[in-house]
């Protein structure tokens, strides 16, 4: 299992395309069963980001397993791409076979930080 924000995933991806590693980091990224992709969508993706994105998910796509927590609603994801072909494809992608958990009410960091102050 790997659990990494997206923006140190994107970070990460960038670096590897300027020292021609990537083909390596995408092995690393793909390897897990489960890759947990953290805060996706706190801000809109770069063309690269998106295509970065992309070329992780086309690989792992019914291989291994994808988690990707938001705070951004699902409807909201397809305007974070400048590409509409490719957001269509990559979100096609993950919504196949998907399951997805909505959690809805206080946020549980303000939950557990007045349990501290109590």
């Amino acid at each position: 299992m790997l659990m990494v924000r997206s923006q140190i995933l994107f970070k990460r991806l960038h670096q590897s395309r300027a020292d021609h590693s990537f083909g390596k980091e995408l092995i690393q990224l793909i390897h897990p069963h489960v890759l947990i992709i953290d805060d996706f969508g706190l801000q809109r993706l770069t063309a690269s980001e998106a295509q970065d994105l992309y070329e992780v998910m086309i690989e792992r796509y019914q291989r291994a397993s994808t988690v990707i927590t938001s705070a951004r609603p699902l409807e909201e994801w397809m305007g974070l791409f400048d590409d509409p072909l490719l957001a269509n494809s990559l979100l096609d992608r993950l919504a196949h076979n998907a399951h997805q958990i909505f959690i809805e009410g206080e946020s549980y960091r303000k939950k557990s930080r007045t349990k501290r102050t109590d």
